[in-house]
């Protein structure tokens, strides 16, 4: 176990290696860690706590072992990562919790895991991500030109804000727009809405581009 706040502060800390033994890693146990550049998530871990390494500024990559048993990636665990570029979540990730991976600056792409089922309305909120996908083998969720629909493409979840286009069509089939799905997405003039559109949740198209919807 690695408790709560255990490295928490540690800004000259470059490399960590957990080892294979640790389940638990704490709230804030990496937090604010600005120094420290990769993170590497062993099998054994299956609680990571709130925070864990949020504002660790210098992280690039993090990488959960195939196996790891975690199934939630709390609040802000990786708020402030703004040189992570890259993360390849376990296939048994099931849940993203509020700003998990906000104000990532670097972090462009992002892959929901197979196992994937509900994340949080900001979970991303001020990350600059171009392109989503999900995983082959997801039953509740599906990613068309990198924009995220549930299963059956009736309802648009999220939309990737720092894409370029300055236009957005809403596929036809679509009845329904998930809280959250285009906020933050300045480079948008114009979205045409679908005649199906039925609902439309909290903060929708909150602080996009001068968007003629």
């Amino acid at each position: 176990k690695i408790n709560n706040n255990a490295f928490n502060g540690c800004s000259k800390l470059t490399t960590c290696a957990i080892p294979v033994a640790v389940t638990h890693i704490g709230d804030y146990a990496f937090a604010k860690c600005k120094a420290l550049k990769a993170v590497n998530i062993p099998a054994a871990v299956s609680y990571m706590g709130t925070a864990a390494f949020s504002e660790c500024t210098s992280i690039e990559t993090v990488n959960f072992n195939e196996d790891c048993q975690i199934k939630e990636i709390r609040a802000n665990t990786f708020n402030g990562c703004s040189a992570l570029k890259s993360v390849k979540l376990s296939s048994g990730v099931e849940e993203l919790g509020s700003k998990a991976f906000a104000n990532c600056a670097s972090l462009n792409t992002f892959t929901l895991p197979a196992s994937f089922i509900e994340k949080a309305a900001d979970t991303f909120q001020n990350t600059p991500i171009k392109n989503y996908d999900v995983e082959e083998g997801n039953e509740g969720f599906s990613a068309v030109d990198g924009v995220v629909y549930n299963e059956d493409k009736t309802e648009l979840l999220l939309y990737p804000i720092a894409r370029e286009d300055n236009s957005f069509t809403v596929p036809t089939q679509v009845g329904g727009i998930g809280e959250q799905a285009f906020f933050g997405a300045k480079n948008l003039k114009q979205i045409t809405l679908s005649n199906k559109l039925t609902n439309i949740l909290s903060k929708a198209f909150a602080q996009i581009g001068r968007a003629h919807v």
